[in-house]
Parts: structure tokens; sequence; C-alpha cells
């Protein structure tokens, strides 16, 4: 007795009246082969420039005191502006470029500045702080002060300060704020708040004492 073997069913990509069908499967897992691969790449390198850029310097204006200077010019008060700049990132910095721009309060948004500079800054280790000054020569108003820090040319940082001048700094003799001043008067507070501290612990040991 004679058995017929079945002919097995041939895949679809197999099939000889669409000779093209394999070849097309074939591009097909192939394309989405080097689809992955390029995706793999890509979020290699973004997640290496992303690293890259948490850890580089990262430069901020702490703080910034204005001194104002007798001498008034042409109805024009003349300042000199201590700003603080210190690295938070992981590494050191390069050279570092401070730039300023004063903006008339009102139009500030518009990003509209009437007078502008720039200055070098020295390289800064992790941590560091460093104090630049600058010049500057406003009239009786309210203005902005923009603070932006570049490093190898490229942009780094931005950061805004109010700052007003009034008809007294401008008609009478302007008051002197240096650093020791502004410091002193941070802690000026804390004087009364000692002194009635020990008053507390003064008239509660007198009670305990009576009792």
């Amino acid at each position: 007795m004679t058995v017929k073997k079945e002919k097995e069913q041939e895949r679809f990509w197999e099939r000889k009246a669409d000779g093209k069908s394999s070849t097309l499967m074939i591009g097909f897992i192939i394309s989405v082969i080097v689809m992955l691969v390029v995706v793999i790449i890509m979020a290699g390198y973004g997640y290496a420039r992303y690293q890259d850029w948490t850890r580089r310097p990262q430069i901020h204006v702490e703080r910034s005191l204005f001194k104002y200077h007798e001498e008034v010019h042409e109805g024009k008060v003349n300042i000199t502006v201590h700003v603080f700049l210190k690295n938070h990132g992981e590494k050191e910095t390069g050279p570092l470029e401070l730039e300023w721009l004063v903006m008339p309060y009102a139009r500030a948004r518009d990003n509209y500045y009437i007078e502008s500079g720039r200055r070098p800054v020295e390289s800064m280790d992790v941590d560091e702080t460093i104090n630049v000054t600058f010049d500057l020569k406003l009239p009786v108003g309210s203005y902005f002060i923009a603070y932006r820090t570049y490093e190898g040319g490229y942009f780094s940082y931005e950061g805004r300060q109010s700052l007003t001048v009034t008809d007294e700094d401008v008609e009478e003799e302007a008051p002197v704020a240096d650093e020791a001043d502004r410091d002193a008067a941070d802690y000026a507070p804390s004087i009364p708040f000692i002194v009635v501290l020990i008053t507390l612990l003064f008239v509660t040991l007198i009670r305990r004492k009576r009792r």
C-alpha cells in the first residue's frame, strides 16, 4: 500500500505565484533592524550630551550690591555694581565673560536696553565665588539689570535685578552702601531676638526659685 505524502503548505513569501514576497520580507526585516540600531545610537548620543550638559559648569549670580557715589554728573548718579558669580557645576570653567544690560522697568519685557557692557572673568573652580565690578551712570528712574554669562562664547546664564534711582540720590549726597554695611544690616535683626531670649530665660529661672 503506497501512502502519498501530503505536500507541505508553502509559506506566503515562498509561493511561486509571487516571487517578490521573499525579497520584500527580507528587506522589511533588515529595515527594522537598521532602524533599531539608529534609534539606539541616537538615544546613547542624546544621553551622553545630557550628561555633559548637566555636569558642565553652571554659573549663577549669587547676589549683587550697589554702591552710590556722591558725585553726580548731568543729573546722573555714579553707581558701582558688585556682582558675585558662583560656579554651581561639577567642573572647572574655562574663560568666562559677564554681560550686563540696563533696561527701563517699563520696557524690560521687550528686552529694550539703554546701556550695556561686557567684562572678561577668570576661570572658576567648583563652588568658587568671584566678585566682578562695573560702573553705571543713571538718571532718576526704575530699571532692570540683566546679568548674562558666557563660556567659550556660548550663553550660560541670565539673572535680573531691579534698581531704582530717586530724586534724593541726584539732588543730595547719596548714601554709600558697601559690602560691610549690607552684611551688618543682615545680622542686625538677630540682636533683639537674643535679648528677648535671655530675658525669657531669666524670668523662667526666677519663677522656679520662688516655687
